[in-house]
């Protein structure tokens, strides 16, 4: 996580959020310096740069578990380069989930040939704090290719991709016109369907997810509303 994506991070979190909340952070390689005036509920050290095998993302999630606070009514867990972007975006998605009899949200990448929830930015109630169940998950993708990464055995109210502009196949996603998650934000841009799977022949790729993250720096608001519009 560097100063961009925690900047832009608590903004949106501010400017959408319409109830109290506590904000803590979880530090996967990063520097506290930059987290001075931020809760820090526990850390470690940046280990794998695998998009397969995420060994150290769903360490640091199940060292999280203990350290939640479950007499909060809800919870959200973010990557570092995720967002929500729709005011009042908790009362729609905990109206929704009720509606149809889920406990947890996060989004599924069909867009990355995957089909379980991914950990970019999980809601849950008060009953899916109590069953949230980080592990490696071995599954098959939608090419019928196995492969492993980090996910929740749960149930999950599906956050599919509502883009009404994509600027690439996989970064700059917004999930149920609620989350945006720039993908690949600190990290190597590297993904499963383009790089891995070539179900994507996109060669130029990385140039696209390198303009989008130039847009989103020149003007955040103007970059994410003309991805919704």
């Amino acid at each position: 996580m560097n100063t961009l994506w925690l900047k832009l991070q608590r903004q949106f979190l501010e400017e959408t959020t319409k109830i109290p909340y506590r904000y803590s952070v979880y530090l996967n390689g990063c520097d506290d310096e930059l987290f001075s005036d931020i809760e820090i509920i526990g850390r470690q050290e940046y280990v794998c740069e695998s998009n397969e095998f995420s060994h150290d993302h769903v360490q640091c999630l199940q060292k999280l578990i203990p350290k939640i606070d479950h007499s909060c009514e809800y919870f959200l867990l973010l990557d570092s380069d995720c967002f929500p972007v729709t005011t009042n975006w908790h009362s729609i998605l905990a109206k929704k989930m009720c509606e149809f009899g889920f406990d947890q949200a996060a989004p599924i990448r069909t867009e990355n040939l995957d089909i379980f929830p991914h950990p970019s930015a999980m809601f849950f109630n008060k009953n899916g704090i109590h069953n949230f169940n980080p592990i490696m998950l071995d599954t098959i993708n939608l090419l019928g290719k196995a492969h492993r990464d980090v996910s929740c055995p749960a149930s999950f109210f599906p956050l599919l991709r509502t883009n009404k502009v994509n600027v690439h196949p996989i970064c700059a996603a917004i999930y149920y016109d609620m989350f945006y998650h720039h993908g690949a934000g600190s990290r190597k841009i590297l993904f499963r369907s383009t790089d891995i799977d070539k179900y994507y022949e996109y060669p130029d790729h990385r140039n696209w997810a390198a303009e989008a993250t130039r847009q989103l720096i020149a003007d955040p608001h103007n970059f994410i509303n003309r991805l919704k519009r």
